[in-house]
């Protein structure tokens, strides 16, 4: 595969990884609304909407701007990758190391968790550092 060719696809998987984030957190901005329990008044529900809402505007822009080839951009998803691995490491330590009965119960879910947020940061913090594309962004 040629430098091109592998750089369009590592900014196509991590673009598509950022895209899939960028869903989900508009997910979470319709959420509060579909599921109408009346414990939460209205003034948390937009404050919960518009934060998701706010954070899946700024992905996408993140996104698009990474694809235009951006500095900026590269370094926001490097940090990015590194804060979701974190989490998702930490998600992971508390399945195998529980210390307390809301740890122990939720294993399998911290378990999950964990993998669904280590494997893409691990891909797209690898992709983001593979030579061709490192070079694209940083000169």
């Amino acid at each position: 595969m040629s430098v091109s060719g592998i750089q369009r696809v590592s900014v196509a998987a991590i673009s598509t990884f950022g895209a899939l984030l960028a869903g989900l957190l508009s997910f979470y901005a319709v959420f509060p609304w579909v599921i109408g329990r009346p414990s939460i008044d209205l003034a948390r529900r937009f404050g919960i909407s518009l934060l998701m809402s706010l954070l899946a505007i700024a992905c996408i822009f993140t996104v698009v701007q990474f694809v235009r080839g951006r500095k900026w951009a590269w370094w926001s998803v490097q940090v990015l990758a590194a804060m979701i691995l974190a989490f998702g490491l930490l998600c992971l330590w508390c399945a195998f190391f529980p210390i307390n009965d809301f740890e122990r119960s939720e294993a399998a879910f911290l378990l999950m968790a964990g993998l669904i947020f280590a494997i893409p940061s691990v891909i797209t913090g690898t992709l983001l550092n593979v030579p061709p594309v490192r070079r694209r962004f940083l000169d």
